[in-house]
C-alpha cells in the first residue's frame, strides 16, 4: 500500500473511531478470531441476526508515539483495512483501555475497518467497550470485541473480534506521523 493510500486509512481511523470492545477472544463456539501470528492482525466479524461470518487478516504495523502517548496499530492487505488506536496515560505497557471520543482523557481506544464492496468501499467504526492491551515493548499484543456501525450512527450492523500478536512497534518521534512529537491533531486522528 502506497504512502498515501495509508495516511488516508489513518485518516479515516481518526473519522471512524468511536469504539471498540474487548471481552477476549473466549469467543462463542465456533467464531474466533484464529491465534495471530508475529506481526498480523486477524479479524472476524459476525452480521447481526445472521449467521454470516467474515474473516479477515493481514500484516500489522504499529505506531507509538511517545509525546502523546498514542498507539496506532494499522493491518491492510489491498483495499481493506483495520486500524486500532490507544491513547494510554504513560508508558507503552500492557493496559486497558476504554472507547471514548478524541475529547476525553487517557486512557481511550477506538477501531475503524475498511472493506470494498461490490459497488463501494466501506467504512465502518467500532461502537462500544474496551482494548486490552496484553502485551507491550518491542513489539504489541492485544484483543478485541466491538459492535460495528456506520459512520454518523450508533445502529450496530455486526460484531466484530480481532487480535494481533508481536507487532513489531515503531516508537519515539518516528512514532508520531504528524510530525509535530505528537501535540496535535492530524486529519482528526487524536
Amino acid at each position: 500500500m502506497s504512502a498515501a493510500r495509508r495516511v488516508a486509512l489513518v485518516a479515516a481511523l481518526g473519522a471512524l473511531v468511536a469504539g471498540l470492545g474487548c471481552r477476549g477472544t473466549s469467543a462463542r463456539a465456533g467464531w474466533s478470531p484464529d491465534a495471530a501470528t508475529g506481526g498480523t492482525l486477524q479479524a472476524a466479524w459476525r452480521l447481526r441476526d445472521s449467521a454470516t461470518v467474515g474473516r479477515w487478516s493481514g500484516p500489522a504495523e504499529a505506531r507509538w508515539c511517545e509525546a502523546a502517548h498514542r498507539l496506532v496499530v494499522l493491518a491492510t492487505r489491498g483495499d481493506t483495512g483495520l486500524g486500532v488506536l490507544a491513547v494510554l496515560p504513560g508508558a507503552l505497557a500492557p493496559a486497558e483501555a476504554p472507547v471514548a471520543d478524541s475529547t476525553a482523557p487517557a486512557p481511550r481506544s477506538g477501531v475503524a475497518l475498511r472493506l470494498p464492496g461490490v459497488t463501494m468501499v466501506a467504512g465502518f467504526r467500532a461502537v462500544g467497550g474496551q482494548l486490552r492491551l496484553t502485551g507491550a515493548g518491542a513489539t504489541v499484543s492485544g484483543e478485541a470485541e466491538a459492535g460495528l456501525a456506520a459512520p454518523g450512527t450508533t445502529d450496530t450492523v455486526a460484531t466484530l473480534r480481532l487480535s494481533f500478536r508481536r507487532v513489531p512497534v515503531t516508537g519515539g518521534a518516528a512514532g508520531c506521523a504528524d510530525g509535530t512529537g505528537g501535540q496535535t491533531v492530524a486529519r482528526g486522528v487524536p
